[in-house]
């Protein structure tokens, strides 16, 4: 980890946000779009660890947010992105520790431009136990870096 004169969970919440503006360029080959969609839950779901392990913020708010992240009824997605990462990690999930909303990739839906320029463009989607309908995946990253950022703004922890 380098030293960028910024707290250590500010530099994960930005490499997040990063990821977030990268997977917003949905016209690519489709193995690099989902490696960068995977990489964006990871770094989401990881922030909470980050969070857990900086000692920048005290302990007490540390322990709130987490819980929050964790359990509380306004970070859906950021759940979410949890059983995505989890399951992109581990490949199937853990017997002994319960998805928090059994969320999964599903599948995508392909848009095809043709004209001067032929693209492609790849939008996944996600679904959960919350919504009988699949989820855009790219609409759960927005809103999870959304949660983070209210998360860290209840608890009067710098955002930027």
């Amino acid at each position: 980890m380098l030293d960028w004169g910024i707290p250590p969970y500010l530099e994960q919440l930005q490499r997040t946000r990063r990821w977030l503006v990268g997977i917003q360029d949905q016209n690519r080959q489709q193995d690099k779009y989902l490696d960068d969609l995977y990489a964006f839950f990871n770094a989401c779901w990881s922030l909470k660890d980050w969070i857990k392990k900086d000692e920048s913020i005290p302990k007490e708010k540390r322990e709130t947010i987490v819980r929050a992240a964790e359990n509380g009824p306004t970070t859906d997605n950021i759940q979410i992105c949890a059983d995505v990462a989890n399951l992109a990690k581990h490949l199937v999930r853990d017997p002994k520790r319960s998805p928090f909303k059994d969320a999964t990739i599903a599948g995508a839906h392909v848009v095809l431009s043709v004209g001067a320029e032929t693209t492609v463009a790849w939008n996944y989607f996600i679904t959960h136990r919350d919504e009988v309908d699949p989820v855009a995946a790219l609409a759960i990253a927005a809103s999870a870096v959304d949660e983070w950022t209210q998360l860290f703004r209840d608890n009067d922890v710098r955002v930027d």
